[in-house]
């Protein structure tokens, strides 16, 4: 008796348990841009991610890092298998204060807890920052960078985006514009080589 035809399947089939998912506050959201640059949607577009898993995002503007951490329980839907989710939190934008980088530390380990592999970011500045603020938030990416062994990845975000008075890239000093939210999409695609890809 011969063996059944050879099947084939379409190569996005390979990734299907894949799920890339974002979290934090509205720099995820496409936020003065609209929906379509939310990073889970600028990101499915991404050469070297599209196609290869599923897109999500339970980003909520205007909450904190701690605020995240208390509504975790959101990401639990997107779970997969052991290596085959990863977790882009974006947090501290909004709400940044003396706690953010204990509290990023919780959310780290709750993801990793959960099966994720995190991808950090640091925490651009906004306009009009006072001096202690600048200094905060100086102090939480030395400290973001430090921590290798609490994420997986990082993206350096404040790294690229250096002046929130350039509106190429910001639309009000906080959030950004079209080309901004673009522009950290393919920086990520450029810069951050998961395993999968």
């Amino acid at each position: 008796m011969p063996f059944p035809a050879s099947t084939s399947y379409p190569a996005s089939a390979t990734f299907s348990t894949v799920v890339f998912l974002w979290d934090g506050d509205s720099m995820n959201r496409g936020t003065t841009a609209g929906s379509s640059h939310a990073l889970h949607t600028l990101m499915s577009a991404e050469a070297n991610y599209a196609a290869k898993g599923q897109f999500f995002n339970v980003a909520i503007g205007g909450t904190s890092v701690a605020q995240q951490v208390s509504t975790f329980n959101r990401t639990k839907q997107f779970r997969t298998a052991p290596g085959k989710g990863f977790l882009f939190h974006w947090g501290g934008t909004a709400g940044l204060d003396a706690n953010t980088f204990t509290d990023l530390q919780t959310y780290w380990a709750l993801a990793r807890a959960d099966g994720w592999k995190v991808i950090a970011h640091t925490l651009q500045p906004k306009a009009s920052e006072s001096a202690p603020t600048i200094a905060l938030r100086e102090g939480i990416n030395a400290s973001i960078a430090a921590a290798t062994s609490e994420w997986d990845y990082l993206f350096d975000v404040a790294s690229y985006f250096t002046d929130p008075s350039d509106v190429t890239f910001f639309s009000d000093g906080t959030h950004m514009t079209a080309a901004g939210y673009q522009a950290v999409a393919d920086l990520i695609n450029d810069t951050i080589h998961l395993p999968v890809l």
